[in-house]
């Protein structure tokens, strides 16, 4: 119980907390020889010291959760540990190892699992191909599962789901369609108080954010996980992104990407079945809200906010 309350407590960025729990929880389990939980529990203490910037003793705990699960225990805790060591293999940029435990090539797993684990081994798969680049395969894999976590109401595992093909979406320039899978993350995440999953997925996740808030998308929410970036204790800065005061309309992020592709303003205007008069109306806002003068300046601030 204590071992869970820490990783509770870990998920809403309490890391005072989950360090207490997450100690007493070891403490107990050694104690009572309970030893099928100390994977679950070092793999719990290896994200609280990735969390805390401690890698070398993340490691530590990975490798002692490694060990652990060498001895008979539940299916689940070897999934759970498989998961568990491709994270930290993509922390530590390790991307062949994280392959191979994501695959099972690393742990004796049965090939048939049952679908809730299933689930979570196709997650971790879709974290090594975001990693490596292949956000095609990474939606793929995603959609082939979502169904299933949906009828079966596995939300932890839809807010991963919709948060990685949020990720992959942007890597590919969709950025409406990221925008939508994250806020669908964002609506599941926030009635749970989910903050660590967003910022142990990184700066591509402070990216998807700050547009959220540009879009003014729940932004009392969005603006919470931003302030948790900001305060990460890996004692690695998050990046500065600029905001918008006033978010663009759907209306002026259409011209917004026709300007980007060097239309004119009759060009966009045939396009849109829009005045030439109107056109220049939304150019006009458009420059406003992004605080420039000129198209050019316009494209380029645009970028910068991820709204093209």
């Amino acid at each position: 119980a204590h071992s869970l309350l820490g990783e509770i407590n870990l998920e809403w960025n309490d890391l005072d907390v989950a360090t207490r729990h997450l100690e007493r929880g070891f403490q107990l389990i050694q104690r009572g020889g309970f030893h099928h939980g100390l994977t679950h529990t070092y793999c719990a203490i290896a994200r609280l010291n990735i969390a805390l910037g401690e890698k070398d003793l993340a490691v530590e705990a990975l490798q002692s959760a490694e060990q652990a699960a060498l001895a008979p225990q539940p299916l689940q805790f070897l999934i759970h540990n498989l998961a568990y060591q491709v994270k930290l293999a993509l922390y530590l940029g390790d991307t062949e190892s994280a392959l191979r435990w994501a695959k099972g090539d690393k742990c004796d797993i049965p090939e048939s699992l049952p679908t809730h684990l299933l689930e979570t081994q196709q997650i971790s798969l879709a974290r090594v191909s975001l990693a490596q680049g292949d956000s095609e395969e990474t939606i793929d894999t995603l959609d082939r599962i979502h169904t299933t976590a949906k009828s079966n109401g596995r939300m932890a595992h839809l807010v991963d789901i919709y948060l990685l093909k949020a990720l992959a979406l942007q890597e590919q320039g969709e950025i409406t369609a990221a925008i939508e899978c994250l806020e669908s993350a964002l609506s599941l995440a926030a009635p749970e108080g989910y903050i660590r999953t967003f910022v142990d997925s990184g700066e591509p996740t402070a990216r998807l954010l700050h547009n959220a808030v540009a879009r003014e998308i729940m932004p009392d929410y969005t603006r919470k996980l931003l302030t948790a970036f900001g305060s990460d204790e890996r004692g690695e800065s998050t990046p500065s992104f600029p905001t918008l005061v006033e978010p663009l309309s759907e209306r002026e992020l259409e011209v917004l990407r026709l300007l980007a592709k060097g239309l004119s303003n009759r060009e966009i205007g045939e396009q849109l079945f829009l005045a030439l008069d109107t056109v220049k109306g939304h150019n006009h806002r458009i420059f406003g809200k992004l605080q420039v003068k000129r198209r050019t300046e316009a494209v380029a601030r645009a970028r910068e906010l991820g709204l093209l």
